[in-house]
């Protein structure tokens, strides 16, 4: 991790911040009961707030982006805060992101940020080296101050590929393969449905090189709409499904390994939070049209920072379909309520 210069007075030059040492075994022994116990007095807890983008890394398995769910993280990152008197952790919102603009807070849909995939492990003896050593160094960085997200994007969608394709071959440690196929299975099992109509899309918007779905054609518009589409639906599907399984099978690698960071850290006492974008991914108007005021776009009025006001963009949901008469939820609130369950 690069620490940059910081000022430190309005009079002060910029300086490097100084870490002279991490504190020894006999004073951490007095040291984390006492911070714990002072936060304990006033009643307070604290949080750290960081993108995984932003998380240090292991500068011998740079990936050229952070993550929380990195070896690095789990064994250094996080035993760090915990050790002082950190509860929790914020990160950016866990979703997917389009291939032209790799900002969290306008995701292309609601799967799982594949760039958390921690890579070293899939080219370790934990996944039977599903992906092989020399493969993962060919991408190694040394790049610390910011994300390149044109590599980034390049880089992972090719090593999943190669891993995948490993995968599919059974080109990987026998010992692993019952174990990692049976915990596939079940995935896809129980995430089919709800993952399939994301990769379709991400499928899609390559196709169109666009990733507005009001701008394809009338089928693909409509894809899972109009039962009488349901010919093109299956066709599209069938013609495309190794590309669906890849989607899904990246999915399972990151939510996999969120569930075990998970638990991990909630061990030392730290829970990790995701931010919630305000937008909607187009996915989610795709796939629930009625939900949304056609023609309505989020934005904010005008301010000191734009005297015209700002138009964001991003679909906005009918406040009228949240509630039904008699108080209860409406399809726009139960939408609302499974979106906020998952995260």
């Amino acid at each position: 991790m690069k620490i940059l210069p910081v000022k430190t007075s309005d009079n002060a030059s910029y300086s490097a911040v100084q870490f002279k040492r991490k504190p020894n075994p006999a004073e951490i022994k007095h040291y984390a009961p006492t911070i714990k116990e002072g936060l304990s007095v006033l009643n307070k807890e604290l949080g750290f707030i960081i993108h995984n983008s932003s998380v240090p890394s292991n500068p011998k398995q740079n990936t050229g982006i952070g993550s929380l769910l990195r070896n690095h993280a789990s064994n250094l990152f996080v035993p760090f805060l915990a050790l002082h008197g950190f509860s929790s952790v914020q990160q950016e919102p866990n979703y997917i992101r389009k291939a032209n603009d790799p900002s969290p807070y306008a995701p292309l849909s609601t799967s799982k940020n594949i760039y958390m995939i921690p890579l070293e492990k899939l080219a370790s003896e934990e996944y039977g080296f599903i992906l092989k050593p020399e493969e993962l160094n060919k991408i190694l960085t040394n790049q610390e101050e910011r994300v390149d997200y044109k590599s980034v994007y390049k880089n992972y969608n090719k090593l999943l590929l190669i891993a995948y394709n490993n995968w599919c071959s059974l080109n990987y440690d026998k010992s692993k393969q019952a174990e990692l196929s049976e915990d596939f299975v079940n995935f896809k099992i129980e995430k089919w449905s709800e993952l399939e109509p994301n990769a379709v899309y991400e499928i899609l918007a390559k196709k169109y090189k666009e990733n507005d779905w009001q701008k394809w054609n009338e089928a693909d518009k409509y894809f899972y709409d109009d039962s009488q589409n349901s010919k093109h639906r299956e066709e599209f599907i069938l013609e495309n499904i190794k590309d669906i399984d890849f989607h899904i099978f990246k999915q399972w690698l990151v939510e996999r390994e969120i569930a075990k960071a998970n638990n991990q850290n909630q061990e030392l006492g730290i829970k990790v939070i995701a931010d919630t974008p305000i937008a909607f991914s187009p996915v989610e108007e795709w796939l629930n049209k009625d939900l949304f005021i056609e023609g309505l776009a989020m934005g904010c009025p005008p301010d000191y920072f734009s005297k015209d006001g700002q138009r964001w963009g991003f679909p906005v949901l009918n406040p009228k379909k949240l509630f039904n008469p008699d108080g209860t939820l409406a399809n726009g609130g139960i939408f609302l309520k499974k979106k906020y369950e998952a995260i």
